[in-house]
Order: structure tokens, then C-alpha cells, then sequence
């Protein structure tokens, strides 16, 4: 990777930092001033776009896809700030093109997370854009597995699963 400029760190911190404020004028100033879109957090490797998708920047998010920003780019742990959105960033991203079954190093879909998360409206808005209820994780569970062991009645019916005993 070639050396960075103070400049180019400078814009990057500025993109970053809008990204986690939800600043879209100091996103929109960073970018015509040479950040890149795809700007990485340096200690975590954490793409502007997941930041703002994790923390709900709805207008920050939309702004880095204008702009190019990659919708698939991954962290550390390989996941994707559709991964880690809300349903609210996450029908950006999916419009834009990102991939509804991308596994993180451990093999976690969206899906998975949006049903661990008990988030209703997220499985339903994945599921209605392909998201694969049957794809399994590194320990080989599938988000109908999670639905089911969980009791999320809810979820499974989302996930088009017969009901669910109820739990004691």
C-alpha cells in the first residue's frame, strides 16, 4: 500500500468521523476534497460505509454509494455493513447491490445476525431480496436454525418454517 499523505490521513479521519456522526456535509467536503469513498478505519480496517451503515447514517450511507463506495467491502472479520445494518441502511445497500448471502469469517450471513437480533422487518426485507434461510455458519447452524432453537414464532414464519412449539 502506498504511503499515505498527512492530506490524504486528514480527508480520511474527516470522512470517517462523518461516517460516525452522520455528517453528510463534512462527508460531502471530504470527498470532493480527494477521500476516498472506500476510506478504511486504520486500526480496525473498518470500510466508511460499514460505519455508517452499523450506526444507522442513512444519509452518510446513500452519499458513499453515490460516490462509488464498495457496498460488499468487509472488516477484519469479513463482515459487510449490510451485515451489520438496520433496516433502514440495509434497503440502500441492498438497492446498490450488495450480496444478501456474504459470510463473515465465522460464516454468518446477514440473515443470521437480522434473526439473532429477533429483527423482524430486517429478515423479512432479506428474505424478500434472496437472503438463503438454510445457509449454514462455521458450527453448522442456518438462520432457520437460530428461528427455531430461539422460539422466534415470528421469524420462522417469516422464514417460511411450519410453527414452532411453544418453549417452556
Amino acid at each position: 500500500m502506498p504511503h499515505m499523505t498527512s492530506k490524504k490521513r486528514d480527508l480520511t479521519r474527516k470522512l470517517l468521523a462523518a461516517a460516525v456522526t452522520g455528517d453528510v456535509t463534512a462527508a460531502q467536503e471530504a470527498i470532493a476534497s480527494g477521500a476516498s469513498p472506500d476510506s478504511r478505519d486504520r486500526e480496525h480496517s473498518e470500510p466508511a460505509i460499514l460505519l455508517a451503515a452499523m450506526l444507522q447514517r442513512r444519509e452518510v450511507v446513500r452519499l458513499l454509494i453515490q460516490h462509488g463506495a464498495d457496498v460488499n467491502a468487509r472488516d477484519e472479520q469479513r463482515q459487510t455493513a449490510l451485515m451489520l445494518s438496520e433496516v433502514i441502511a440495509a434497503e440502500d445497500l441492498i438497492q446498490a447491490g450488495a450480496d444478501v448471502n456474504a459470510r463473515d469469517a465465522s460464516g454468518e450471513t446477514a440473515l443470521m445476525k437480522a434473526v439473532t437480533r429477533a429483527d423482524r422487518d430486517l429478515t423479512r426485507l432479506l428474505i424478500a431480496h434472496g437472503a438463503e434461510p438454510g445457509i449454514q455458519d462455521n458450527t453448522g447452524e442456518s438462520a432457520a436454525d437460530r428461528a427455531t432453537q430461539m422460539g422466534l414464532t415470528d421469524i420462522a414464519a417469516v422464514l417460511g418454517l411450519p410453527n414452532l412449539p411453544h418453549q417452556q
